[in-house]
């Protein structure tokens, strides 16, 4: 069988085919010499290997965009996920470091406040943050407590006092990792008919764990998982409550109780 040579890569095709079986350009010939192709002869440069279906494949253009479409929101869910997840267990910022208890010191500042609230004279103590927190922690131990379907283990509990209002913090760890819940309350003062004189009370209007924000309305919620903490700090919240003023400054509590008498009487 005759050969037809390439004039553009040199290589040799049967003298039956129209373009180059290598490089696909036309095959140059004779004048007269008219190609005999054969039914089974490869026709425009086509190979026997498999067919190339493009870039949308065989289930053509708007399917594939689908695909595509639905691959990239469930990358940008998941992406979103991890980000979540991340604030979650990342610490809040301005979280006061753990300190050695003084115990002493704890029980000057009960007694202190106390007197203060039984006093019939009007008083106001300024309470700092890291009074509190010894306070805090002189009283509440840590230790397992049940979560769910994990066994938490409380290590701390806290409170970062900021301008006008106060966050109560509780450490836990899941599984060896440090994860931080937080409620945000501010003072509500409450008045009372039948004495006449008011009260103050803490309204939650705020949660989240870690860096992670929540809905007000959710915050309940989160309040109820760490109402045994909450409770196991009654014992200072309890004449706290009595208080007829209370304020948060940066770093700093300020308490009054206006008392039974004025000064002089």
């Amino acid at each position: 069988m005759n050969e037809l040579k390439c004039v553009g890569c040199g290589h040799e095709n049967d003298s039956t085919r129209v373009f180059c079986h290598n490089c696909g350009i036309r095959l140059e010939r004779a004048e007269g010499n008219k190609p005999t192709i054969a039914e089974n002869s490869p026709v425009l440069g086509r190979t026997s290997g498999p067919v190339r279906r493009g870039f949308f494949g065989s289930g053509g253009g708007a399917g594939s965009i689908y695909r595509l479409l639905r691959s990239l929101v469930s990358l940008a869910i998941l992406g979103a996920l991890i980000a979540v997840l991340i604030q979650m267990a990342s610490e809040p910022e301005g979280i006061p470091v753990s300190a050695a208890v003084n115990e002493t010191k704890a029980s000057q500042l009960y007694e202190a406040i106390k007197g203060f609230a039984d006093t019939v004279y009007p008083r106001t103590i300024d309470l700092t943050e890291a009074q509190a927190n010894n306070f805090l922690a002189s009283r509440i131990v840590p230790g397992e407590v049940e979560s769910g379907l994990l066994r938490a283990k409380f290590v701390r509990a806290l409170v970062k006092i900021d301008d006008g209002n106060m966050q109560f913090v509780v450490e836990q760890q899941y599984l060896g990792h440090s994860v931080f819940m937080v409620l945000t309350f501010v003072p509500k003062p409450v008045g009372d008919v039948t004495t006449g004189q008011n009260t103050t009370s803490l309204q939650l209007v705020g949660a989240g764990v870690g860096r992670m924000s929540f809905p007000a309305v959710l915050a309940p919620a989160l309040q109820v998982h760490l109402q045994g903490v909450i409770d196991s700090a009654s014992q200072a919240t309890d004449l706290l409550g009595r208080a007829d003023s209370l304020y948060f400054l940066s770093g700093v509590a300020r308490v009054g109780w206006n008392g039974t008498k004025k000064p002089g009487g």
